[in-house]
């Protein structure tokens, strides 16, 4: 007997359930959220989408490769993004998007589209109104706050660029209420005048907020390059001709001061007492401006149109609650309502609502609510009858398309203008670059595969093509699954160390993990022993009950789960593997025959994944299932998987850690009072990369002391995973199993911490 080698364990927890539950449900939320199956990979520090050139349909969804230790922030930021791009699958239109897709305009368009797309999936997905709602606190912390004194610098007097590529976001949400951007834009509302007064010579608040499809978004944005060019040409015909000479100058020229510059900001006409007026912005209350929007004049002889939505019920039979998954558990949950935003959504309707009374749809009723009640309140004290009264919203443009309009989307000098993706981008980026010292990433989780093994040469076959990605030596033919070959490999390789040994086997697992032994005593029979307390219905002639024994039952019951693990790497190969399977058939026979459930696994990699990015691991790991939950140990079928791992399957690589943590999901929803993981392995892990030792020190440990799983190393003619698991032991042959395996099992579950 000998004590368990001391294994150091670093005491900084490592891995995160939260990052892991993150994770694992991404995949299936978004394909609930689309009622589509689309698929989200993971590569590399960046985050973006994959459309099919051809059709502009989505491919994939792109998120970094996410650590174990993954951080709240880069969470947060990743489910935001997640979150925006299935709003553009839900609401954006295809055919809008692939038109646009190759004109310089696409991300002008792209800033108006984001603010639509977001408030539809706000008002129809609750949880992913808060996920917005938090990566727009993190983007504005994280990029804008931090990097935008930079931006100023770097553009120097160039207000319109500056607005346009930088700002134009911002301000755009922040007309939309969105309270996080009407609080980073109060010190910069000054900067832009001219700017804000081209957006409200197209009453582009108002508009945005009342877009009700793509079309109307690229209509605004061709919009607003129109008027930014009108602008440009009204500005440079009112700038003096440097080639007149002095003689040539009016009288007017030569009387104005020389120091006196040029005023830059176009005029706004001012309305008449009928007309309407509209929307101040902050700038402006401050110096007491009142700036007017200019409308078409065949505009004011139109009737405000009414707004249908038709795709408001668009999925209207997805819950809400299946973004839960997606939210995580309480330290991932998102909370919007933080005392100060009463506040802030107050400050910002009173700037931004002016005299319309509309509050953007972002701002959710409970908040309208208390907006309305102090509007009663301050207009009731009024003693102007016309103060307080709100005045009819001006006209809306149409929102289709003319010929004119995509002529002007066509345009070359469209600005480059930052989009909320890459500004969630670039905080993904920076926020993955800090982790990166520490974590254990692997290159893409994308080529992994985990499932039955007959169905491993169709995953090959059918596997999505990533870009800067190239799949080598993954030897698709070598994976096709033949039952009957296999069948004969386990008679050949399997079947002749089954000994009588381990046909005893199930009794001694029986002991081993027991759940529970129960007693009781059952009393009033006729045979047994004499139960006292019941003599006296003897004793009473008109009763005369003979039912005075008693017997005692035991009652033993096993109530557990076990995963066994194997080791398919190319150091297994020859006896050892052999001998591995026979050991996990036997086992797996043995808890068959005392009715507990068990899975037999294994595990190695598939080639090679070829880049640039630096990463730990760079082979795609493969985790087949060799016998289900729901089958036997010996049925043809698991016969025939565990057949096919000896003389066919490649034994390549192996990834322990990464694996192991992987294959544990096999145990989520197991309602069994005992899960316990047995790893059949020769020894240490090696493959394409580094870290896989002290990763899976660090999987090992958490498995032990952070989930319900106990998990034991069976040494397969060595006592290598000494190394890396607390509780180990070690087989020569099958028949080692009943006195080593079988004892080791009970200390396990005991905690004694001793192995044979």
């Amino acid at each position: 007997m000998k004590r368990q080698n001391k294994v150091s364990i670093s005491k900084k927890p490592f891995i995160r359930p939260e990052a892991l539950s993150f994770r694992e449900s991404l995949q299936t939320v978004v394909n609930l959220l689309t009622s589509k199956k689309i698929r989200v990979v993971d590569f590399g520090n960046n985050a973006y989408c994959a459309y099919d050139k051809k059709n502009n349909k989505l491919k994939y969804i792109n998120i970094p490769s996410i650590p174990d230790n993954a951080s709240d922030k880069l969470l947060f930021a990743i489910r935001g993004f997640v979150d925006h791009e299935v709003a553009h699958v839900l609401f954006t239109n295809a055919e809008i998007n692939k038109l646009l897709g190759d004109t310089k305009s696409h991300r002008l368009w792209n800033v108006i589209e984001d603010t639509f797309i977001e408030r539809k999936m706000s008002s129809m997905f609750q949880g992913s109104r808060q996920n917005l709602i938090k990566v727009q606190r993190h983007i504005v912390e994280s990029v804008f706050e931090p990097k935008i004194k930079d931006y100023i610098r770097e553009y120097g007097k160039n207000t319109r660029a500056l607005f346009l590529d930088i700002f134009l976001m911002p301000v755009s949400r922040a007309f939309c209420g969105h309270t996080t951007f009407v609080d980073f834009m109060e010190p910069y509302w000054d900067m832009f005048e001219n700017e804000l007064a081209v957006l409200d010579s197209i009453n582009y608040k108002i508009r945005i907020n009342r877009i009700t499809k793509s079309e109307g978004a690229a209509k605004l944005a061709a919009d607003l390059l129109r008027a930014f060019r009108l602008h440009d040409e009204n500005k440079k015909d009112r700038m003096p001709d440097p080639s007149k000479t002095e003689e040539e100058k009016s009288p007017c020229d030569s009387d104005k001061p020389a120091d006196k510059p040029e005023p830059s900001e176009e005029k706004v006409e001012v309305p008449k007492d009928d007309e309407k007026v509209s929307d101040t912005y902050p700038h402006t209350e401050k110096k007491g401006k009142n700036k007017e929007s200019y409308k078409p004049e065949e505009e004011q002889s139109e009737k405000e149109p009414e707004f249908s939505t038709p795709d408001e019920s668009k999925n209207s039979d997805i819950s809400d609650s299946s973004t839960s998954s997606l939210e995580g558990s309480d330290p991932l949950s998102y909370n919007d309502r933080e005392s100060d935003e009463p506040r802030e959504i107050e400050n910002s309707t009173k700037k931004f609502t002016g005299g319309t009374g509309d509050v953007p749809d972002s701002i959710d009723d409970h908040d309208d609510a208390d907006i309305s009640e102090e509007k009663n309140t301050s207009d009731s004290n009024s003693s102007d009858p016309d103060k307080g009264k709100e005045p009819k919203l001006e006209v809306l443009e149409s929102e289709e398309l003319s010929k004119d309009d995509l002529d002007e989307l066509d345009s070359e000098d469209a600005p480059e203008s930052k989009s909320i993706e890459d500004a969630a981008n670039e905080m993904i980026s920076d926020e993955m670059k800090t982790i990166a010292t520490s974590a254990y990433i692997p290159f893409s989780r994308a080529n992994d595969f985990m499932g039955l093994l007959e169905n491993t040469h169709v995953f090959l076959k059918s596997q999505t093509k990533i870009p800067d990605i190239m799949w080598v030596d993954k030897y698709t033919e070598y994976y096709r699954f033949d039952e009957k070959v296999g069948l004969n490999a386990f008679r050949r390789h399997i079947e002749p160390q089954l000994t009588s040994k381990s046909h005893t086997l199930s009794k001694d697992l029986e002991r081993a993990i027991a759940s529970r032994n129960r007693v009781q005593r059952i009393g009033g029979l006729r045979r047994g022993k004499i139960n006292p307390p019941s003599l006296w219905k003897i004793a009473i002639p008109t009763i005369n009950d003979d039912r005075v024994f008693a017997r005692k039952e035991e009652h033993r019951a096993v109530n557990a789960a076990v995963q066994i693990v194997i080791d398919l790497s190319g150091s297994m190969n020859g006896n050892r593997i052999k001998l591995a399977t026979a050991a996990a058939y036997a086992l797996s026979d043995a808890l068959d025959k005392i009715k507990v459930p068990n899975i037999i696994t294994g595990f190695t990699t598939i080639g090679k994944l070829e880049g640039v990015m630096i990463a730990n691991r760079y082979e795609p790991l493969f985790l087949p299932t060799l016998k289900n939950w729901n089958e036997k140990a010996n049925s043809s079928i698991a016969r025939a998987r565990l057949g096919m791992c000896i003389d066919n399957i490649p034994l390549r690589n192996n990834v322990d850690g990464e694996s192991i943590l992987a294959l544990s999901r096999h145990h989520a929803g197991r309602t069994e009072d005992k899960q316990i993981m047995l790893v059949l392995s020769d020894g240490a892990p090696a493959a394409e990369g580094t870290g896989f030792g002290s990763h899976l020190v660090e999987v090992a440990d958490f498995i032990l002391n952070k989930t319900k799983i106990d998990i034991l190393a069976v040494g397969i003619q060595t006592s290598a995973p000494s190394s890396y698991y607390k509780y180990h032991t070690k087989v020569d042959s099958v028949d080692d199993l009943p006195k080593t395996v079988i004892t080791a099992i009970h200390n396990v579950l005991l905690g004694n911490g001793i192995t044979f």
